[in-house]
């Protein structure tokens, strides 16, 4: 995770952070495509689809993205959702829409996915 905020700080984010403050819960793999409004807090098909400002996204723009990300389904996947409170990028997010922090381990493709929102209106 650290990588990829260092990443995005480099390719002109002015984003601070500290990983050493972040915490995590495993979820179950099925839970990263639960649908939205499934629960109470802002998950990734509901970053997707519904984000503040709106787009014409369909569920099976979601499915395209996730097939070409994880083909081989959620079985081989770990799922971790992080705390947003170790970086200035959630902020805005903490103000009215949310935030939300998930890395995704693909143990068939040995392929880590970050996938990160906030936004406000």
């Amino acid at each position: 995770m650290e990588c990829a905020f260092r990443e995005l700080s480099e390719s002109g984010g002015k984003w601070s952070y500290d990983t050493e403050a972040a915490r995590f819960r495993k979820l179950k793999s099925t839970a990263l495509f639960a649908p939205a409004g499934a629960d109470n807090w802002l998950n990734y098909r509901k970053a997707f689809l519904c984000p503040p400002h709106g787009n014409s996204y369909t569920d099976r723009d979601f499915e395209r993205v996730n097939d070409v990300l994880f083909p081989g389904g959620t079985e081989c996947l770990e799922v971790y959702r992080w705390t947003t409170d170790w970086s200035d990028y959630f902020d805005e997010g903490h103000e009215w829409w949310g935030a939300l922090c998930l890395t995704v381990y693909d143990r068939t493709l040995e392929r880590f996915v970050v996938i990160t929102a906030s936004a406000t209106d």
